[in-house]
């Protein structure tokens, strides 16, 4: 990639300003930067960029987070994680392996998670302490619970993989995870967001996806989760061919559909001038009853 002088100039100016949007605190500025870094990535054929693209997202995603739960001090602390991690970022966009791109994400991710917001906050992580045997087990539950329940990903109601995504940060922000809880999550994230498109591509009667469609798709994916999840040593180059698959598709969706309207069963009710007027009396009428002494 760094023999490709049209990558790196791309890349070196979106970097850029999502440090520009960082410093400025305009963090959801930076998740739009890393939003475009993975659509640029995608027109360049760039895997590792676009991973890179992910990964400004999130944190992008964890400041937003963060920011109101800590004291203006605190936050600063924090995000001097965040300095560090940009510094690290750039040099590992053309000179570092996949393993070291990873190893550098993960790090800032734990590092950052060090900044509770409150003394409740602090007390709590003190008791639960590390247990990285337990956030293995509990990963290693919920992907197979995936696979168990996945046929559950033909009705587009199901949130199943938002639910695993959910239990596993939970999980892992309580009694801190490793790198492959780093992988695993973000792999089910990118999954997760490519699945809210899909679903309106393949859609069929009924609120369901075509079956057809996720069984060819949506179900290798998890299957290559699963792989990734217990595998030694970690592949990272299977991880890198998932990442790039999930995030090409994602922002190929993107333009054919834009931003994804939030779905709701609720309808509004429209009422004519003289159904209008009958409730303003009706209210009034009640308003006067209950002020009387």
């Amino acid at each position: 990639m760094a023999d490709d002088p049209c990558i790196s100039k791309i890349m070196g100016k979106n970097i850029a300003v999502a440090l520009l949007a960082f410093r400025a605190g305009d963090f959801q500025l930076m998740n739009i930067i890393g939003n475009r870094i993975m659509s640029d990535a995608l027109f360049l054929e760039a895997k590792k960029p676009a991973v890179v693209g992910f990964f400004i997202k999130q944190v992008a995603l964890t400041y937003l987070n963060l920011k109101p739960r800590l004291s203006t001090s605190d936050f600063l602390d924090a995000t001097l994680v965040g300095e560090q991690y940009f510094t690290t970022l750039s040099s590992d966009l053309y000179n570092s392996d996949w393993a070291k791109l990873w190893s550098d994400y993960h790090e800032f991710n734990i590092k950052v998670m060090q900044h509770p917001g409150s003394s409740l906050d602090m007390q709590m992580k003190d008791i639960y302490g590390q247990d990285y045997e337990f956030t293995e087990r509990v990963r290693k539950w919920l992907i197979a619970f995936l696979i168990g329940q996945k046929v559950l990903i033909f009705d587009r109601r199901s949130n199943l993989l938002k639910g695993i995504i959910t239990e596993l940060q939970r999980v892992g922000s309580a009694y801190n995870y490793q790198i492959r809880d780093t992988i695993v999550y973000s792999t089910l994230m990118s999954l997760d967001r490519y699945y809210d498109y899909f679903g309106s591509k393949y859609a069929a009667p009924g609120d369901l996806v075509d079956q057809e469609a996720v069984t060819k798709v949506i179900f290798p994916y998890i299957d290559a989760i699963e792989h990734i999840s217990i595998t030694e040593p970690l592949p990272y180059d299977e991880v890198a061919e998932v990442m790039w698959g999930l995030i090409r598709g994602w922002r190929e969706f993107f333009i054919c559909y834009l931003e994804q309207p939030h779905k709701t069963s609720e309808k509004t009710l429209e009422l004519n001038k003289e159904s209008k007027t009958k409730l303003s009396e009706i209210l009034v009428k009640a308003l006067q009853k209950e002020l009387k002494p």
